[in-house]
């Protein structure tokens, strides 16, 4: 969903940068990647993880995995500088929770060495789920995460908005209770975070709520019954630009969308 919200905004003229290092869901491994872009130098062979001949980073889900271990670590600082980049020029922050379910694995088992450390997934990488433990994060860490992400944002851009919001979009379709659940966890947390802050910087955009009470016709998903569809996205969006933009930036975003649609007008024939 964040992905689809930063191609409609793009699309009106908001310059966005979404997911650097693929699309993660859970809280945990958002705070870990804005660790990373916010403290992190560089990424090096220590940082790698290796299983069935590739490497790879559990913190990434874009990055290609491959046996070439110079190569994965040159793909993931490039990702790092244009992630680093992009954060320093933002002002606004726009953080969708998708899931409170994790997978946690044993670092020793795909380290050189011996150290035997839990590790919170961003993506499996295709390691067998046998080789992971699969839970639900509580309420009171789903609070500590969202507090950490907030505090990263805060520390390095203290101007900045915060805009918090749950994915629409079915993370376990085939699982509707654990996905109830999820969602129900990330729901409470974010409620919990935003009465402990009594900052106008820091907001909460009901995306989740939209679909599910609004739009909770099938004819609102895809064709996988478990995405929104591009209507959809257009719809949860329009709401958004007219509860978070000022007049003048709708005004300048609506001129746009205007321009667009004049760009991708095609004459029936030619002017005699």
């Amino acid at each position: 969903f964040s992905d689809n919200a930063a191609k409609y905004l793009s699309s009106l003229g908001v310059k966005t940068f979404s997911n650097p290092f693929g699309a993660v869901y859970n809280p945990h491994s958002i705070y870990r990647q804005l660790l990373h872009i916010t403290e992190k130098g560089k990424y090096t062979a220590e940082d790698l993880s290796f299983y069935n001949g590739k490497y790879f980073l559990f913190c990434h889900s874009a990055l290609s995995d491959s046996d070439n271990q110079a190569a994965v670590l040159e793909s993931a600082n490039k990702q790092l500088l244009q992630a680093k980049d992009f954060f320093a020029q933002s002002s606004v922050f726009l953080v969708t929770l998708g899931t409170a379910v994790i997978y946690e694995t044993d670092s020793a088992m795909f380290k050189h060495c011996n150290v035997h450390e839990k590790i919170i997934t961003a993506n499996c990488h295709r390691v067998p789920q046998n080789k992971m433990t699969r839970r639900v994060l509580t309420h009171d860490e789903c609070c500590t995460y969202i507090n950490k992400i907030i505090e990263i944002i805060k520390t390095a851009k203290p101007g900045a908005d915060i805009i918090l919001t749950i994915s629409p979009a079915k993370h376990y379709p085939g699982e509707p209770l654990l996905d109830s659940v999820s969602k129900a966890r990330l729901k409470s947390a974010a409620m919990q975070v935003l009465e402990d802050y009594d900052n106008k910087q820091i907001f909460y955009f009901p995306a989740y709520e939209i679909f599910r009470d609004e739009l909770c016709d099938r004819k609102w998903y895809k064709n996988d019954g478990t995405h929104p569809n591009n209507k959809a996205v257009s719809f949860i969006m329009k709401r958004f630009t007219e509860t978070s933009f000022t007049n003048a930036t709708k005004h300048t975003m609506n001129e746009i969308s205007a321009i667009q649609k004049l760009l991708r007008h095609r004459p029936t024939q030619a002017a005699g």
